[in-house]
């Protein structure tokens, strides 16, 4: 008897939203650790080759989060959550507002110009014979395509041990660039549609070991909210921005970038695109930073804010100065 009750409570916890995204939210810095290690650099490819077990484990690991955001976007929307591991399935079958919104946001994200942002890998039994040849995926990085590509990814890398045969060359992408802006953009969506509901049935928020405070919407915003919201928002910002350093100088370099992601994204502010520019330059990622640096400029020129230009002019010649070789890409072979 006991023991049934003890099953229907894991049955109710396994319903709570807030348990998937923070399992999501685990598994996501699981993966992360892999990708630190690498770097963005023009050595990329060769860490990779050394810790390819990590590999491994980091494709694993940042699908099952992937996995995990959606469902929680499933139980938020009120549907019965399908048992499946398809990432493309999960998100065909979100409600049509909720598929757009997340769209929409990924379209928005700032795009790295150059740089590593796919891992290509050839598996064979025994000695591949002639030079390695790799599916050309460029320009083709939506967000339908990259789901498509990696749909069964949980499945296919947890068991690639088994992939390899003799005389046939298996060729497999790790999308870990497109992969990760797409995780940041479900889970905040997630967070948002829970800050939502929350308010709505019990004038609740968020629990604080979810997301801190205050919530940034990463959505479409709405044409009619009011000018004291847009008022408003600037300093909201630089709070968003603020607890971004602080995880990072805590080390939880995950959690950091997906508040700077928030901080940028749907915004034509220039401040928080420098200092999500001067994030990644940290952790190496040069062009990634660039780019952010890029955007600052571009949105500095159209205010007029000539400090802020010039601090953007200044820090992408400190990238341009340090960095000869991040355009060129890498490959696992």
């Amino acid at each position: 008897m006991s023991r049934n009750r003890s099953s229907s409570k894991r049955g109710r916890i396994s319903s709570d939203p807030g348990v998937a995204i923070m399992s999501a939210d685990a598994f996501r810095k699981l993966s992360e650790y892999f990708l630190e290690a690498i770097g963005r650099d023009s050595m990329c490819h060769e860490r990779a080759t050394r810790d390819f077990g990590g590999c491994i484990a980091s494709v694993t690991n940042l699908s099952l989060a992937l996995e995990l955001y959606l469902k929680a976007l499933y139980l938020l929307s009120g549907f019965q959550v399908p048992t499946t591991h398809d990432l493309w399935s999960l998100f065909e079958g979100l409600p049509q507002s909720v598929k757009s919104t997340i769209i929409a946001c990924y379209k928005r994200l700032p795009e790295a110009a150059a740089g590593i942002k796919v891992l290509q890998i050839q598996l064979s039994v025994g000695p591949l014979k002639g030079d390695p040849t790799f599916p050309d995926h460029k320009s083709d990085y939506s967000l339908e395509n990259v789901l498509k590509r990696s749909k069964d990814a949980f499945e296919t890398w947890r068991y690639l041990y088994e992939r390899g045969k003799r005389d046939r060359v298996l060729n497999i992408a790790y999308e870990f660039h497109y992969l990760g802006t797409i995780a940041t953009v479900l889970r905040q969506t997630s967070i948002d549609m829970w800050q939502a509901l929350r308010t709505k049935k019990r004038g609740v928020g968020v629990p604080q070991e979810i997301v801190p405070s205050p919530v940034v919407d990463i959505g479409i915003k709405e044409e009619s909210r009011d000018s004291q919201e847009q008022q408003n928002r600037e300093p909201i910002e630089r709070s968003v921005v603020a607890k971004a350093w602080k995880l990072s100088e805590e080390g939880r370099l995950t959690e950091a970038e997906v508040e700077f992601a928030r901080s940028v994204v749907g915004r034509q502010r220039a401040q928080p695109l420098i200092e999500y520019g001067r994030f990644l330059r940290r952790l190496g990622r040069l062009d990634q930073a660039a780019v952010m640096f890029e955007g600052a400029i571009t949105v500095a020129k159209d205010q007029g804010d000539k400090a802020v230009l010039a601090s953007a002019y200044g820090n992408l010649g400190m990238i341009l100065k340090v960095s000869t070789a991040t355009e060129k890409g890498g490959k696992i072979i």
